[in-house]
């Protein structure tokens, strides 16, 4: 199994409210990855040339599904996503976290 987490920051330079950036974060997760994924928000923090700066962030995490593993479209379809929220929030990057898991159900 592979688990994304993609981190999204919300500060679009004016361009889109902070909520608009959450909504259009929820939205391109649920169209994406429509079998689940999970939404949290958290305090995203780094070093700018003025001192810390603050942003709300929103992490998605998506196990893809065994299918798009074994052909090889996982990465694909992540990336797309990624570019779709980077593109439509102005964002410089988005982060995506790429991890081997081994998980199971009950």
């Amino acid at each position: 199994m592979i688990k994304y987490e993609f981190y999204l920051g919300t500060d679009t330079k004016g361009r889109l409210d902070e909520a608009d950036a959450i909504k259009l974060a929820y939205r391109l997760a649920a169209e994406s990855f429509p079998y689940g994924h999970s939404i949290r928000e958290e305090d995203g923090r780094w070093m700018g040339e003025d001192g810390p700066v603050e942003e709300l962030t929103v992490v998605v995490s998506w196990i893809a599904e065994s299918s798009l593993i074994s052909s090889g479209k996982a990465d694909q379809v992540a990336t797309t996503f990624a570019k779709a929220y980077k593109d439509g929030a102005y964002q410089e990057a988005v982060l995506i976290e790429k991890q081997s898991i081994n998980a199971f159900t009950v």
